[in-house]
């Protein structure tokens, strides 16, 4: 594989030893908490099912809880748990797919943010402070962590991204389970103290996929639809999409890398997807995995060679089916619900996942952080990084030596793109994971019964559960007036 240049202005940043990337990791959540096996009873859906594919629980917000009160609390905690000058901070992002204002994004925050650092007596942020919100379904997240990396290359300041978001589906939907919501924040900085980032070795691909996922305004009639959080998705459809564009993304990086896709999977020291739910990644890598074999070995590959007879699938044909570009069905009225590019690749997985390499070439460099994932559920943009923060403090705590070793974001967003970030463990950053709290993050946690829930699902209040400390929704305005308009704004209150 050809390597490509490495720009001037980077290479000269190499040269001096330049780095960027994350220092700091912090969580917020709503307390409120619905348990899956309570779910499956009142539901009648199978638990041992849901407990293997999806998780444990997931969160629901209170009626003053809302996208940016959860990032606001995630955001002033990385502040307060990372000792950070708020003066250096010149750039705010926000990544998500469901904030209620379709003018304003992270400035909302940073408003929030000076009122509780005044309260605490700590510095306001600057008012030279870049405030964007960036939005492409679960990757923009991703997208405003790669901006923040530049931010701090071309300019000596410090960067906090915040992933924040609602992921609400119908009841009695397919997506129900799936539920959550919550933020991550990331202190994103030069020289960091938990894992460096170099773009120019990423990989990224991106192709407009129609009715993979979507949350539109209006409906069919051209009405604005009446309930904007509840996305329009195809499931298979939606998982086949995903599995194709995280495979282009990584054939992207591997280009860039010029390495053996096998071999250098093979070194990677852990694994950290956007997840959905829990089988998503485990899917997705195995077949990450079994492409890397036919790029790496082609006809020649021992897995391959010996996966081929046991599920009677041709070699050839699957080799093809590995390397080749996916393009997807034109549009008709019935939609893409039959598209399957990966008809002979589903056969391998199933095959892999029956042999004992499963555990060790795709659970394996999952494993970490993966138990405390079964209790949030999904949180679109924060999914990845919750992740990652949780398999940072499970490694650190567990003594594990991950100084100057990589390991691998995949991130990837519907309708649909995908980025895979290979990322170095910097020295000391034990100590900077232990700053994030992930644990305790999930505490409290108040299990809601079934009539909570669903009153909460709506948006209703229920009086008997406690209001948690932090960034709450005060009141909505309601004017209309020609001198002053508020109505829908919504106005914040903070409490330590």
């Amino acid at each position: 594989m050809a390597l490509q240049r490495t720009p001037p202005a980077r290479r000269a940043q190499q040269d001096a030893g330049i780095t960027a990337g994350i220092s700091g990791m912090a969580m917020d959540l709503p307390p409120y908490r619905v348990s899956l096996e309570d779910w499956c009873g009142w539901t009648g859906a199978s638990w041992d099912k849901i407990s293997a594919v999806v998780g444990h629980a997931f969160r629901v917000p209170g009626p003053a809880q809302s996208v940016y009160t959860m990032a606001a609390n995630a955001a002033l905690k990385l502040i307060r748990q990372n000792d950070v000058d708020p003066a250096r901070i010149g750039l705010l992002a926000l990544g998500t797919e469901s904030s209620n204002d379709n003018s304003a994004g992270s400035i909302i925050i940073k408003g929030m943010l000076d009122q509780a650092l005044d309260d605490h007596g700590l510095p306001r942020l600057s008012q030279h402070c870049e405030v964007p919100e960036i939005k492409h379904a679960c990757l923009g997240g991703v997208y405003a962590l790669k901006n923040a990396v530049r931010h701090c290359l071309l300019e000596d300041s410090a960067a906090i991204v915040i992933c924040s978001d609602l992921a609400l589906y119908a009841r009695g939907s397919s997506g129900e389970p799936t539920q959550g919501a919550g933020a991550v924040a990331l202190l994103v900085e030069r020289n960091p103290a938990l894992a460096s980032l170099e773009l120019g070795h990423a990989g990224r691909a991106s192709d407009y996929r129609i009715s993979d996922f979507r949350k539109p305004l209006m409906d069919a009639d051209r009405r604005p639809r009446s309930n904007l959080h509840y996305p329009v998705f195809n499931g298979r459809f939606s998982t086949y999409c995903y599995l194709d564009q995280v495979r282009n993304a990584l054939s992207h990086l591997y280009q860039r890398r010029g390495v053996s896709p096998a071999e250098w999977l093979q070194e990677l020291r852990a694994v950290f997807f956007h997840r959905p739910y829990r089988r998503m990644p485990q899917s997705a890598f195995a077949l990450v995995r079994l492409c890397a074999e036919a790029l790496s070995h082609g006809d020649g590959s021992r897995l391959l060679k010996r996966l081929c007879p046991e599920t009677g699938v041709a070699l050839d044909e699957a080799l093809g089916e590995m390397r080749e570009r996916h393009e997807l069905p034109k549009h008709d009225a019935d939609g893409p619900g039959a598209w399957n590019p990966f008809r002979r690749t589903n056969e391998l997985m199933k095959g892999l996942r029956a042999t004992p390499e499963f555990e060790e070439l795709v659970l394996h460099p999952l494993r970490w952080g993966d138990d405390n994932m079964m209790q949030l559920g999904n949180i679109y943009s924060g999914a990845l990084f919750a992740w990652l923060a949780a398999g940072l403090e499970e490694a650190a705590r567990a003594g594990e030596s991950w100084a100057g070793d990589e390991i691998l974001l995949i991130g990837y967003g519907s309708g649909d793109a995908a980025e895979a970030l290979p990322m170095r463990v910097c020295d000391g950053w034990k100590e900077a994971a232990g700053r994030i709290h992930f644990n305790k993050a999930l505490e409290p946690a108040y299990d809601l019964s079934r009539s909570q829930y669903e009153a909460l699902h709506a948006g209703l209040a229920v009086d008997d559960l406690p209001s948690p400390p932090g960034f709450r929704v005060e009141s909505i305005g309601t004017k209309t007036g020609q001198d002053f308009q508020d109505e829908g704004i919504e106005y914040y209150a903070y409490s330590a």
